[in-house]
């Protein structure tokens, strides 16, 4: 997968060096915003499906390339409940370097969306553009959400990982960590950065879940994220924290932070 990466993009490396601003870290800016998609009104007892759809930018204050970007955590607000330990789950190693969705990966998506990428160096101005598409996966356990991703020079799928953590106290319950791979952050001398994600987690076709109405067991279908309330405000918090690297590629501890509201009813 490393060989077509570098097969492809060889060729264009060239003029990505040109117009690289030599600085200790570039003027890093990030936007998130999400949109939330239901019926009716959810409460903790009988919480409303959830389209979720998450809306993710990285860039810069004059428009060049940004650091890479190892780590992204996007929180949750406590009203949405995650019910990922009923779904389907497959592993990592099930589709990452796979050309195609396989059948076991298939059962366990979640959701689908876009992604964009620049190819270059931080700063640079001339970085060669890739466009990804994007799959969302229900990691082993319900533990993970993957966002499995390919397009451009990518052949084939690479899998980001976002282990799931609770939030014991405040206005998020939970957390995704979307981790980038080594091989998604550097090519042949060239640095890869994700600038854009555009995801909708929504509902799986087979999920079920079980529940009693006057002493008898039904199932009903539910979604990856569900809804259990809507403040006076008609507002969610959002957040999603960027961790990026240094102008070399390496960790640093510069993060940026997007906070914001989601609209609900």
């Amino acid at each position: 997968m490393r060989k077509a990466w570098i097969g492809a993009l060889a060729g264009a490396l060239v003029f990505a060096v040109v117009g690289v601003a030599l600085a200790s870290q570039q003027n890093n800016t990030v936007s998130y915003s999400s949109k939330m998609t239901y019926k009716g009104k959810g409460t903790k007892k009988k919480p409303k499906n959830l389209l979720y759809r998450g809306i993710l930018h990285i860039g810069t204050t004059s428009g060049s390339q940004p650091n890479t970007a190892p780590v992204t955590d996007v929180f949750f607000a406590r009203q949405i409940k995650n019910n990922a330990s009923i779904f389907k789950s497959c592993k990592k190693s099930d589709i990452d370097g796979k050309s195609s969705v396989p059948p076991k990966c298939r059962k366990a998506q979640v959701g689908d969306g876009s992604a964009k990428a620049l190819v270059g160096q931080p700063g640079s101005t001339s970085s060669l553009p890739q466009t990804l598409s994007v799959v969302a996966l229900n990691g082993p356990k319900g533990k993970q959400i993957m966002l499995a991703v390919k397009g451009g020079a990518l052949p084939s799928y690479r899998v980001i990982s976002g282990p799931i953590r609770k939030i014991k106290k405040g206005k998020f319950g939970f957390k995704v960590s979307f981790t980038v791979p080594p091989e998604l952050q550097n090519v042949l001398g060239s640095q890869i950065a994700l600038t854009d994600f555009d995801v909708k987690l929504k509902t799986a076709k087979k999920a079920k879940q079980k529940f009693k109405v006057k002493g008898k067991t039904k199932t009903r279908r539910v979604s990856l994220l569900q809804i259990t309330g809507c403040p006076k405000s008609h507002k969610l918090p959002t957040r999603a924290t960027v961790h990026f690297n240094d102008d070399a590629g390496n960790k640093s501890s510069t993060t940026r932070t997007s906070n914001g509201t989601s609209a609900c009813h």
